[in-house]
């Protein structure tokens, strides 16, 4: 496929592919709507991490945990701990050159989409030439199931993009011997799974394809192999020990295995048409729908399991299906292509396709055999390997006949293929919910004290604006799903370790009084099935308070339709008396008790059990 003569230039296929990274992954870059389960937790951590580096709390060690935990308190909507840091890192030097918003973390998105195109385009490059890379890195960008991953700040594309990284690396070292490519094999590993812990499943790639190259016993020869086994092993035992420390639930979210939800008691005793259920989905789900939601995937500090508004997202087992593909990744006519490319490419004994036909085993081995579920997410990586497939029939094609007219079909037919996967991406709209910015930036400018309260499904994303609007970092967010409730993680009448912590109005009060809450932001449905959470509500109707703003939601989200964000203010504010911010958070088996300290910087000093 050396024709048309434009796609013979790599410099000019990567141009090309460049522009189209940027079209899929740039979609809606200014909106600040877009929204989807876990994002705006990495949100804030990209912030946390801008934060973290400006001020450098390192010595004595103990003040990094310190540092952490007072932030969580002060905006306690991060996933940092049982989430790594690579990605949020990267975000915060974005974060610092473009300023604090959604559009910066989406540049960095941008950044390791990339890398992944243009790692992937070289390794298919070296085997079939640079028109048949430029096609299946174009596939692989468009394919609205990878271009999804660039609409919110979610690390599946900087994952896969450092895997394939790593991929490239480790090929150039086969190749070469150059110890370096080793080196930086290691390092871009490591990083993999500091982008996200399921990356090591990239070890069996390698050592499948050393073992296939013949280039085992090689390498466990050469010293280098074991310098740079220990370079990895300095860069993931930290890791290691930080997802061990924070628990058995820890683990399992790290690796994509999510306890079951279950009902809870209180919910049973809600009042009727309180609009307890954050999804008002599950009395009517079927069996299978069930299913999903107990094991809904997603789960940070006091998570919100949006399996509702991704039907379908987790397989007991990984069937080796083209069904299952199909529904998580290709389109049929794509599926269709990749099959036939398989096919020929195993009838010619095509060991060009080795080292990608070996990523789809160490996926399948890892997600399939070793975890035993996946989540919709979780096929991103097979992707690589079946859009090159895809194009193989017309590599295969165009070897056999080389005519002009030949070789532009292919082209037409491939760029009509690229064309349908951008109009199937750009006709699903992403998931938004709209007014959480307004009503963050309304309480962040009119209130007089430190500290605010939000009792809201979508509670990480009012949290990260409050962030966002309070340059100076003297804000206080109460959440009151971790104050008046707590739990690991909630799903409409389902949830986990669930406990209510407070009674009454009496108790409700006093929280306020305590720590001097001037404006309180709630969510016009409770999101939590707990009597405390319609009971704050009546609370709010009281003479204490005023309703300052009523905020319609603007959303495609299940669990937020219908609903307003309710800004009220308090009438009778008392000065905060300080004191110690006390934070469960069962997720991940950890208890914050940090020094409240009203109009300050998270201070040193907190503690945890």
């Amino acid at each position: 496929m050396n024709r048309p003569r434009l796609l013979s230039s790599a410099p000019a296929a990567l141009a090309i592919l460049c522009g189209l990274t940027a079209l899929m992954v740039l979609r809606q870059v200014g909106s600040t709507a877009l929204a989807y389960p876990d994002a705006d937790r990495l949100l804030l951590d990209g912030v946390f991490m801008l934060d973290f580096m400006r001020e450098l709390p390192l010595w004595p060690p103990s003040r990094v945990y310190d540092f952490t935990a007072s932030y969580y308190a002060q905006y306690p909507g991060l996933s940092i701990g049982y989430k790594p840091v690579f990605f949020p890192t990267v975000e915060a030097f974005f974060n610092a050159v473009f300023g604090i918003s959604q559009a910066s973390s989406r540049l960095a998105l941008l950044f390791f989409a990339l890398i992944a195109v243009v790692a992937f385009f070289d390794l298919v490059r070296e085997r079939f030439g640079v028109a048949t890379a430029f096609w299946s890195a174009a596939l692989l960008i468009s394919l609205p199931a990878v271009a999804k991953w660039g609409w919110y700040t979610m690390t599946e594309l900087p994952t896969l993009a450092m895997v394939l990284l790593s991929g490239w690396l480790f090929r150039r070292y086969l190749r070469s011997s150059n110890h370096l490519y080793l080196y930086g094999t290691a390092v871009a590993f490591g990083l993999a799974c500091w982008t996200k812990q399921v990356a090591v499943f990239a070890v069996l790639w390698l050592l499948l394809e050393a073992i296939f190259a013949g280039r085992l016993l090689w390498m466990l020869r050469q010293m280098q192999t074991y310098i740079a086994a220990g370079l990895a092993l300095v860069l993931l035992v930290p890791l290691l020990v930080v997802t061990l420390w924070l628990g058995d639930q820890n683990i399992a979210q790290s690796i994509g295995r999510i306890a079951k939800l279950v009902p809870t008691e209180p919910a049973a005793q809600s009042v009727p048409g309180s609009g307890g259920s954050a999804t008002g989905e599950a009395v009517s789900a079927s069996p299978q729908q069930q299913a999903d939601r107990e094991q809904a995937d997603g789960g940070e500090p006091g998570a919100r399991a949006d399996s509702a508004e991704r039907p379908g997202i987790i397989a007991q087992r990984w069937p080796l299906a083209f069904e299952q593909l199909a529904r998580n990744g290709l389109p049929p006519w794509t599926l269709a292509l990749a099959a036939l490319g398989a096919l020929l490419a195993l009838v010619q004994r095509d060991g060009r396709v080795r080292y990608f036909v070996l990523l789809v085993i160490a996926v399948y081995l890892f997600f399939g055999l070793l975890l035993g579920q996946a989540r919709d997410r979780d096929y991103i990586y097979w992707l690589p390997a079946f859009a090159l497939f895809a194009v193989l029939p017309f590599f295969y094609l165009s070897e056999r006949w080389s005519a002009a007219r030949v070789q532009y079909a292919a082209a037409g037919v491939l760029t009509a293929v690229v064309l349908s996967h951008v109009a199937l991406s750009y006709a699903r709209q992403p998931s938004f919910s709209q007014g959480y910015d307004i009503a963050a930036g309304l309480v962040a400018s009119q209130t007089q004290s430190p500290t605010l309260m939000v009792d809201a499904y979508n509670n990480g994303y009012f949290t990260y604006f409050v962030r966002q609007y309070d340059e100076d970092r003297e804000l206080f967010v109460l959440r009151a799903d971790k104050l008046l409730s707590s739990s690991g993680m909630y799903a409409g009448e389902r949830a986990q370790d669930v406990e209510q912590r407070l009674e009454s109005k009496e108790d409700i009060g006093a929280l306020m009084d305590r720590f001097g809450v001037q404006f309180i932001v709630v969510e016009s449905k409770s999101p939590l099935p707990l009597p405390i959470h319609d009971l704050l509500r009546e609370y709010l109707q009281s003479d204490r308070f005023r309703l300052a703003a009523t905020i319609p939601i603007r959303t495609n989200r299940g669990p937020l339709r219908g609903q307003d964000l309710l800004v009220y203010e308090n009438l009778e504010l008392k000065t905060p008396e300080g004191g110690v911010l006390e934070l469960p958070i069962p997720i991940v088996g950890q208890t914050i008790r940090v020094p409240y300290k009203p109009k300050a910087v998270p201070v040193d000093g907190a503690t945890a059990e």
